[in-house]
């Protein structure tokens, strides 16, 4: 059969699903670990909160009325850079902010044994995470879920999953590689968490939620003050 015999093929790739990798300069992530763990030894015990759910996990600030960069000021200059990597994030999407609030923002220390169960974030538009202390051999990275899997997605029709052939498209997981001084940014609505369990002590994450303070069209705008 010749070349021009054949038939030819591609797939195209839409509506992908942007997960933004940040990592900060080593001198800037040694500063700001010495500082997350110092808030973290020093917080009150009402700030902590450990979930039924995740008994493995102790959480700092993890409640409606609390905020780690409101309740601790020597962690303004994190809270900075968080806030200029989310607007370069957002403008590399191709959409207009000019300003974000970081209107809740938390401590995670993961103990052996520890999980986190898949969930998603209603009150925001950008979430992120920090891996604060993190070993890759030991400590699971996050993954997020393939909504768009058959069995994960309900309104889809099945066809078999070959298993022994996981690609992007079939995979209910999608795994990014994660190492410490890393932020993961996505957009808020997308489920993630992770199910490999802890194998070491101290998988140490600070996790966040952004939203614009104003979104306008130019004639009508919403902004929070």
């Amino acid at each position: 059969m010749s070349n021009s015999d054949k038939i030819t093929s591609q797939i195209a790739n839409i509506n992908p699903q942007p997960i933004g990798i940040f990592t900060l300069p080593k001198d800037k992530h040694t500063k700001y670990k010495e500082l997350i763990y110092k808030v973290f030894n020093s917080a009150p015990e009402s700030y902590k909160t450990i979930h039924k759910h995740e008994p493995y996990c102790v959480h700092l600030c993890n409640k409606r009325d609390r905020n780690v960069f409101r309740d601790f000021k020597e962690l303004k200059d994190l809270e900075e850079d968080i806030k200029k990597i989310v607007l370069e994030y957002i403008h590399f999407l191709g959409y207009k902010c000019e300003q974000v609030m970081v209107n809740s923002a938390w401590m995670n220390n993961a103990s052996k044994n520890a999980d986190l169960k898949y969930h998603y974030h209603i009150n925001s538009y950008i979430s992120g995470n920090y891996f604060v202390n993190f070993n890759k051999e030991l400590h699971p990275p996050l993954n997020f879920r393939n909504d768009r899997a058959t069995c994960i997605a309900p309104s889809l029709q099945a066809i078999c999953l070959e298993k022994s052939k996981l690609t992007m498209y079939n995979d209910h997981f999608i795994t990014i590689p994660s190492y410490e001084g890393q932020i993961l940014l996505w957009r808020s609505h997308v489920s993630h968490g992770f199910h490999k369990i802890n194998e070491a002590d101290d998988r140490f994450t600070l996790s966040f939620n952004t939203v614009p303070t104003q979104i306008t069209d130019g004639n009508y705008a919403f902004s929070i003050v």
